[in-house]
């Protein structure tokens, strides 16, 4: 388990916090003191040498051999890491700064990689990203060891752990890393600077991290070498030691903010201990397995005593004799002209078709007969047979294993669709094909507020549709599309989309009117044209939509009654129909609407408390009843019925902080009381109702400035804060 442990702070806002990360085989106190004091741990020393800085050092387990224990690969840890950084709340504001040892480096830069990816998807991991300042590289191998080769090539007896495995020199893995990493510095330039120390002594191990090693390639200072050994290094002497000084005068070019405390405080540190399996059985078979191997050294010693009868080395210098002649034979009497490296390449591939024949392929034994009678086409044709077959197992084995992601992503998606999107994206890797996984990966995308990548997913699933004939797939597509289109405002191409979508509904409904699917499909197809049509201003035309709609619904309702999905569609068309109604100013046919939707959604939420969509749908009925006792006069009961809805939305926000839809109807409904308390003349506590719903949209805007909605809601919310100032006189700041 990983836990961030705070050294010592100085309270108010911090100038910076600084966040100390352990390598392999680390400890998150023993890494960074020369003792068991206390007193020669210098992040202490930094917090009090640097007035306003927050101390912290990470703990999580990372041993270098399963003897010891067990340890996470690298990305998975950097991803456990990194949640366990987003939920301290020591380092939710302000820069941060990262002094890191070893493998701690490598797992900083992962973690930064994978903050750079989530930022349009998660406002907290663009918010940490953007406050990273500065980062401390001490003996990090940013392309790997030569001593994590030595384990891997000793893996049997060294049994090193999947982080420690990661460590091997030139691994094309750290490789990528270091290369991501490079250009993610170079888009932040001075915004994110780097401090690089470089060990220069050997351990009893000899040299852990070489100097080309440690030297990231990054833009700035040059590395310092530090006469020390990879331990070592990680702990000066004492404050005048150079990597101290450094470090801390690094550090302190930060500069101060407002609200800086004026005492440290000491925190006591929190024993850690980290509970590692045994292993045993793992551990047994590999001392059994290590027992077997003296037992076979101990028959190989026999066997210098007794030998076995000898190999037939005559046999085996006659085939390589044959294999050669054919080699020459085959380059002899070839028709195109003769290219570099065609001899290594024609004698591979003979001997390849020989073993394989010596394996018991009867087709490859065929074509080396074939070759050997210089046909060339018909061998070429066993060839191509193998290659296919070959491919083709291949290709199975990815689709079986995209399948299996299909698989977790669906019943992941029943509890997390967070963690369904993470299963449907690794099955849309490994089958480029795989529509479903490609679909759901586009509308959990929508769901979540990422519109770039839901737009290209559903692009991609509409063009495996049109060339498979999956009316369905195309179908969804089509109003995904739309519903892009339409959060970044472009109306005349989401109505485009949506007609699209009509039309195929339509189609399917006339060649099958008993399918309830396809009644249902044509119902959610009229009430999104009814969506843009009020959004373009013609009411009539979007009532006689949605109403169409609702007239679907209600016979698909009444049919199942029992049917959850048919009951929430009804709830929907008649809260479209009441929108409407609102619109041309039908204020008591609209509440009456409302009412018979939320008595619907009333009814779905009881069956199931635990279904986040029927809660959601509860929080937006109420949110419409209020609307409508608002424009009614009736202002007391528009409040109650605003809070019953912010109780929910706040739920459902606190479940999913990364689900920008739950962000946003929170901010809507603080929006609402906010425009009620204005009513009823409670102008502060209308202003802290804007403020609170203003910090939401912010945060939403600056993770996607390319969503329109955002950007219209956060104009919104300044002009709402903007009519209060000048209610409360205050002018200046009103403008």
């Amino acid at each position: 388990m990983s836990r961030c442990v705070t050294v010592a702070e100085w309270g108010g806002q911090p100038r910076a916090s600084i966040v100390f990360v352990h390598g392999l085989g680390g400890h998150a106190y023993g890494t960074w003191r020369r003792g068991e004091a206390d007193g020669t741990l210098w992040p202490l020393w930094l917090a009090e040498d640097v007035p306003g800085l927050s101390v912290h050092t990470l703990a999580y387990e990372a041993p270098a051999t399963n003897w010891l224990g067990t340890a996470m690969a690298l990305q998975d840890r950097a991803v456990n890491l990194l949640e366990t950084l987003l939920g301290t709340p020591g380092l939710a504001t302000g820069p941060v700064v990262f002094v890191c040892h070893s493998l701690g480096g490598l797992l900083v830069k992962q973690i930064l990689l994978d903050l750079d990816r989530q930022k349009g998807q998660r406002p907290e991991a663009a918010s940490l990203l953007a406050r990273v300042a500065r980062v401390v590289f001490i003996a990090t191998p940013h392309t790997g060891s030569r001593q994590g080769s030595l384990l891997d090539r000793l893996r049997f007896l060294a049994w090193p752990t999947p982080i420690a495995r990661g460590l091997v020199a030139n691994d094309p893995s750290l490789r990528a890393i270091n290369i991501a990493y490079r250009g993610l510095a170079q888009a932040r330039g001075d915004r994110l600077r780097h401090l690089i120390f470089v060990e220069t002594r050997d351990t009893a191990a000899g040299r852990i991290v070489d100097e080309a090693s440690s030297d990231p390639g990054l833009p700035g200072r040059p590395p310092i070498p530090i006469d020390a050994d990879h331990i070592g290094i990680a702990k000066p002497a004492d404050r005048n030691a150079l990597l101290y000084a450094r470090t801390r005068d690094f550090i302190a070019e930060q500069p101060a903010g407002e609200g800086q405390g004026t005492a440290l405080s000491v925190h006591a540190l929190p024993r850690l201990d980290f509970e590692q399996p045994w292993n045993l059985i793992p551990k047994l078979i590999r001392i059994g397995l290590l027992l077997l191997l003296a037992a076979i050294g101990f028959k190989g010693v026999q066997a210098l005593i007794a030998p076995p009868p000898p190999v037939d080395t005559g046999r085996i210098e006659r085939q390589l004799a044959e294999q050669g002649d054919l080699i020459r034979q085959l380059l002899a009497n070839r028709t195109t002209p003769p290219a570099p490296g065609a001899e290594r390449a024609v004698g591979e591939a003979v001997a390849a078709a020989a073993e394989g024949a010596a394996r018991g392929d009867a087709r490859l034994q065929t074509a080396l007969d074939l070759l050997k009678a210089n046909r060339v086409a018909e061998a070429e044709a066993l060839f191509q047979a193998v290659a296919t077959e070959k491919a083709e197992r291949i290709r199975q084995d990815r689709r079986d294993a995209a399948a299996a992601f299909r698989n977790l992503g669906a019943i992941a998606g029943l509890r997390d669709p967070k963690r369904a999107l993470e299963a449907y994206r690794q099955a849309a890797e490994l089958d480029p094909e795989d529509i479903e996984s490609i679909y759901w990966t586009g509308w959990l995308s929508l769901e979540r507020g990422d519109l770039g990548e839901a737009e290209a997913r559903l692009r991609t699933v509409l063009r495996l549709a049109g060339a498979n004939g999956q009316d369905w797939y195309e179908y969804w597509a089509r109003l995904g599309l739309g519903d892009v289109k339409r959060a970044r405002g472009d109306l005349s191409a989401a109505m485009g989309e949506y007609r699209q979508a009509a039309v195929i509904a339509e189609r399917l409904v006339q060649a099958d009117p008993g399918n309830a699917g396809w009644q249902r499909d044509l119902s959610v197809s009229r009430n999104k044209i009814g969506d843009v049509l009020v959004a373009q201003g013609n009411l009539p035309a979007a009532l006689q939509a949605y109403r169409d709609g609702l007239a679907i619904a209600e016979r698909l309702a009444q049919a199942d009654p029992g049917n959850a999905g048919w009951q929430r569609d009804l709830s929907v068309s008649y809260d479209r129909v009441g929108d409407v109604l609102v619109a041309q100013g039908n204020l008591t046919a609209a509440l009456q609407a409302y009412r018979d939707g939320l008595a619907i959604r009333e009814r779905l939420a009881k069956a199931d408390p635990g279904t986040a969509e029927w809660q959601r749908d509860l929080s937006v009925s109420r949110n419409k009843i209020g609307d409508v006792l608002v424009a009614q006069g009736s202002l007391p009961a528009a409040l109650q019925a605003y809070r019953d809805g912010l109780a929910i939305a706040e739920r459902l926000a606190r479940a999913d902080p990364g689900n920008a839809g739950w962000q946003r109807d929170l901010s809507v409904s603080r929006n609402k009381i906010g425009d009620v308390l204005v009513a009823q003349g409670s102008l502060p506590a209308a202003l802290q109702a804007y403020h609170d719903s203003l910090a939401i949209r912010e945060r939403l805007a600056k993770a996607d400035p390319g969503t329109a909605e955002w950007q219209r809601d956060l104009s919104v919310s300044r002009n709402k804060i903007g009519d209060v100032l000048v209610a409360q006189g205050s002018l200046p700041a009103a403008l």
